[in-house]
């Protein structure tokens, strides 16, 4: 899962919509989200 929530946090980080600032401001959401879109969202339909 490491794996998964650091890729997550760099994608966050690369986006242009998403500050450094508000990935700091999620503090213990940090863990939750990833695994909520690990668990519930179909990473599928976003693959090319």
């Amino acid at each position: 899962m490491q794996g998964v929530r650091e890729e997550y946090l760099l994608n966050l980080a690369d986006n242009l919509k998403v500050s450094l600032a508000d990935v700091r401001a999620l503090d213990e959401w940090r863990d939750v989200i990833p695994e909520y879109v690990k668990d519930y969202v179909s990473l599928n339909a976003f693959a090319a």
